[in-house]
């Protein structure tokens, strides 16, 4: 009995000097209580909610198992805190730490379409599920883009070298070209016969044809050609016909196309482009105003009414002062709806 007693004292006294390993004899230097174990756990006093101690600051740190609950609560000195009821940003307000990357691997949607996030194609939908392009935005209204930049509010416009944006007929946002201030590069007239093409002169003082993109799918066409000199050039055969530049082409609703050779007036006004600032044609001391009327997709005749006697109206053309006249020229500026 008394070696029993010697032997319990003096485990209980190395108790109260160092660790205690269960399962283990090394236990961790820094606690008091080390369990280890491989196929079993720790089993927590298992308490119904009416039978818990209270909840102050002497059971301040205790742990439960609440079988009313079915969870692990402890006590914060003040309440019994339950870890089924741990704060989360999925059930109230939270905070993600300063670095944090949430990765989606599938897709995540907030209130039902809010806002989407596609992660397997890289793309995000507000107002949709379905985004078909990196951004998509359906307002479910039409003609309502749903975007609005409220501090964009300047009377004046900002300075910008940039060029303007629009939407296509589908609703993509896009690049509208050239910027609303400056012409493109002049590149060379090109003119072609309805029967055979002519020839420019060796010379010329003028031959360009250059755009502007206005917005709202209006292209600004400005041209001209000038020789003094005839030579080198031949007249070809037929209407002359001037091609559009850019690789633009002719909007066949706004612009209805006119190829008669044998014009009327009333044919030339009707079918000239609306809102056409100038065109002239001049040779040797003659000119005339003139209309610009879409022959095609991508050509435009440049086509005249005054004059008296026969031959008028016409087109220019090859039989009628054509580009194989010395002091012959061609100009004008115009608006056209593009396809």
């Amino acid at each position: 009995m008394n070696r029993t007693k010697l032997i319990l004292a003096l485990l209980f006294s190395t108790v109260g000097f160092a660790q205690v390993g269960i399962g283990t004899i090394t236990p961790n230097s820094d606690s008091i209580l080390d369990l280890d174990a491989t196929n079993k756990g720790l089993m927590l006093p298992r308490i119904t909610t009416a039978n818990r101690p209270l909840a102050n600051a002497t059971n301040k740190g205790m742990f439960i198992f609440n079988v009313t609950t079915n969870a692990v609560e402890y006590c914060d000195g003040t309440t019994w805190v339950s870890s089924a009821s741990s704060p989360s940003i999925y059930t109230s307000n939270g905070t993600i730490e300063a670095g944090r990357v949430v990765g989606v691997t599938d897709h995540v949607n907030f209130d039902s379409n809010t806002f989407y996030i596609d992660g397997t194609n890289n793309r995000i939908g507000i107002g949709t599920a379905t985004p078909g392009t990196s951004l998509e935005i359906a307002t479910g209204v039409a003609n309502t883009s749903g975007i609005k930049l409220t501090n964009l509010v300047s009377g004046s416009g900002i300075a910008s070298t940039g060029d303007p944006i629009g939407v296509d007929a589908t609703g993509n946002v896009v690049k509208l070209g050239a910027s609303n201030s400056n012409f493109s590069a002049k590149v060379a007239l090109t003119i072609t016969g309805t029967t055979a093409n002519p020839t420019k002169a060796t010379v010329r003082e003028n031959d360009f044809i250059r755009y502007r993109d206005l917005g709202n799918n209006q292209i600004e066409v400005d041209f001209m050609y000038s020789a003094k000199s005839a030579t080198g050039s031949a007249a070809g055969n037929g209407d002359y016909l001037f091609a559009l530049p850019g690789g633009f082409s002719f909007n066949a609703t706004e612009h209805p196309f006119y190829t008669s050779l044998t014009p009327t007036e009333l044919d030339i006004l009707v079918n000239s482009v609306g809102r056409v600032r100038n065109a002239n044609w001049f040779v040797s001391g003659y000119n005339a105003a003139s209309y610009i009327v879409p022959y095609d997709a991508t050509h435009f005749r440049i086509m005249t009414t005054e004059g008296t006697g026969s031959g008028y109206p016409t087109a220019m053309k090859s039989s009628w002062y054509g580009i194989n006249y010395a002091n012959n020229g061609y100009a004008g500026r115009f608006i056209f709806f593009k396809q």
